[in-house]
């Protein structure tokens, strides 16, 4: 191995040492904070900083899909997120972890029922995609091609946005504001700006009106302070908003036509 070989590992090395500590101790912390306002309560003898070391461990040898390593992958907020979430389980395996970790790193929900990232109801996107499968049998390229520009087109239309956005902060154990009224086809755009990089929060849809998808409100959990999660609401209805990490954070909204 070349001098500069080596050098570049051991700075390596180094970083992954610090990394390691700083993630380590941030959510052992968050832990004792926890069993100390009695909202965690762990088997006794069980060392929740030693899990999360033996965890570490197992996530340097984990790679994502892609052959990249986890941890190359994956923001210090989503590993801490995921460590904190699985220090619930004391005696879940650190692969569980891992497949946690990776996972937290992903994009938010997609669209669906009762959410939406265009203004298109579920009932109209299922058609456009009917109508343009039927764009397919036309005999010709160019009829194909001329019949499915005018099925974007006419959808294009129905698409472009028809409600307002409200604004909503996510703070330290608050929503602001809590209470929002909407009417169908509004928007709700939550901001971590308010965070300011440490206590990880996320908005989770704890109940909604019949047939709406509860995990396409879901957001992820972070504190980083420059992410939204922003949602169109196309169903009537009481929504109620939950962090799922702290008690008492909650918020409602209220849709209607």
């Amino acid at each position: 191995m070349t001098t500069a070989a080596a050098e570049k590992t051991n700075g390596q090395v180094k970083t992954n040492a610090i990394a390691k500590k700083e993630v380590i101790d941030i959510v052992s912390e968050r832990i004792r904070t926890l069993q100390g306002c009695r909202q965690l309560h762990l088997p006794p003898n069980y060392s929740a900083e030693n899990a999360l070391k033996a965890a570490w461990l197992a996530l340097q040898e984990v790679t994502d899909k892609d052959g990249k390593l986890a941890l190359s992958v994956c923001d210090r907020n989503s590993i801490m997120n995921s460590l904190l979430k699985m220090k619930r389980l004391p005696g879940i395996l650190a692969v569980g972890l891992v497949a946690l970790a990776v996972g937290a790193a992903s994009a938010p929900a997609s669209a669906a029922p009762g959410a939406s990232a265009s203004s298109l109801t579920p009932a109209q996107a299922k058609k456009k995609k009917a109508e343009l499968k039927k764009c397919n049998k036309k005999p010709t390229a160019k009829k194909r091609s001329s019949c499915k520009k005018a099925v974007n087109k006419k959808y294009a239309k129905l698409a472009a946005p028809k409600g307002i956005t409200k604004l909503v902060n996510v703070g330290d154990n608050y929503f602001s504001p809590a209470a929002v009224d909407l009417k169908v086809n509004d928007s709700i755009n939550w901001s971590w700006a308010g965070v300011q990089g440490f206590e990880a929060h996320n908005v989770t849809l704890a109940t909604g009106p019949v047939g709406v998808d509860r995990y396409a409100f879901r957001s992820q959990t972070t504190a980083v302070s420059s992410y939204t999660f922003k949602r169109t609401f196309t169903k009537t209805g009481d929504y109620h908003f939950v962090c799922s990490l702290h008690t008492g954070m909650e918020m409602n909204v209220k849709v209607s036509n």
